[in-house]
């Protein structure tokens, strides 16, 4: 069982200093979820709207890919972006892609696969 705290120290240490995008520049984050076994403290990060997404999933390893997958996000885009996680806002297009609210110029993907979130 990993704490709310643990787990942010630990993306924190991932990106720790604040990595630095220079125009065209790809990186590539990857995480494997079967290192987070409990990940119901992560939901602190969710929004409303992200929570109520999360319960309507059937089975138990899509909502904690999902979760585990919010959660990375916005400490990763919060350390490249100099913001604190819960600042940020994320959206979805209308082909269900994320994307940074009022951040036009950030452009990122998040994928799943099995256990592997990225």
């Amino acid at each position: 069982m990993i704490s709310q705290e643990a787990f942010t120290e630990s993306v924190q240490n991932m990106i720790s200093p604040n990595p630095i995008l220079i125009k065209h520049d790809i990186h590539i984050w990857q995480t494997d979820g079967a290192n987070w076994p409990d990940l119901m403290p992560l939901e602190a990060v969710l929004t409303e709207e992200e929570r109520t997404r999360s319960a309507r999933f059937l089975f138990l390893e899509n909502k904690r890919r999902f979760i585990l997958g919010r959660d990375i996000l916005r400490h990763l885009l919060g350390g490249y972006l100099g913001r604190p996680p819960l600042d940020l806002k994320l959206v979805t297009n209308k082909y269900g892609k994320p994307a940074l609210a009022g951040e036009p110029v950030m452009q990122f993907n998040l994928s799943h696969s099995g256990d592997k979130v990225g």
